[in-house]
């Protein structure tokens, strides 16, 4: 899965996926079914390879949208981070986060976050970036406090997962809030 780095920190590299890469492709389709990945973002349905390239290929045609992998080096993905319904006009974007079963807890979601929300408010010169949050997702609620995000309120009932209605949290962060 070789690529150019977009963004570096000693941590992590954040570099493009691609739409063309088989196995970019195939990495993404496994993080996406994963149970343990999917349920948490409320995703339901199954992902097949053609959908996830399609669904790429769409994104490169776009300018609301960057998904990047998050990489221990420029070839060995361990997530993907992203910021989508960028909105130049108002300056606001949203950001999201997942890092791969084996690799979850060892502070890579922190990192590429921070990279990206340095990219965001510096690069891009946006405002603010909001954050959405299910109930039941603790490690994200802590990813989001951790890099400062106020909790903004509360989406009761929100969604649907395994079973039952859970609530969503809205986090947002100012750029002048943010320290990393």
């Amino acid at each position: 899965m070789p690529g150019p780095a977009f963004l570096r920190s000693e941590a992590v590299t954040l570099r493009p996926v691609n739409a063309d890469c088989d196995d970019d492709v195939q990495a993404i389709q496994r993080a996406i079914n994963n149970p343990n990945t999917r349920r948490p973002m409320g995703l339901t349905d199954p992902h097949s390879a053609q959908s996830e390239r399609a669904w790429l290929q769409d994104l490169d045609d776009r300018e609301d949208h960057i998904l990047l992998f998050i990489a221990t080096d420029e070839n060995t993905p361990v997530g993907n981070v992203e910021l989508f319904d960028i909105d130049h006009c108002h300056g606001r974007a949203e950001l999201g986060c997942w890092v791969y079963e084996p690799h979850r807890g060892q502070g890579y979601a922190t990192a590429a976050c921070q990279l990206m929300l340095r990219y965001a408010f510096t690069e891009l010169r946006l405002h603010r970036v909001d954050a959405v949050v299910y109930d039941t997702n603790d490690a994200s609620q802590a990813l989001i406090e951790t890099l400062g995000f106020a909790h903004e309120g509360v989406k009761r009932e929100f969604g649907y997962l395994d079973g039952e209605f859970v609530d969503q949290h809205q986090y947002g962060i100012l750029g002048s809030e943010f320290s990393g």
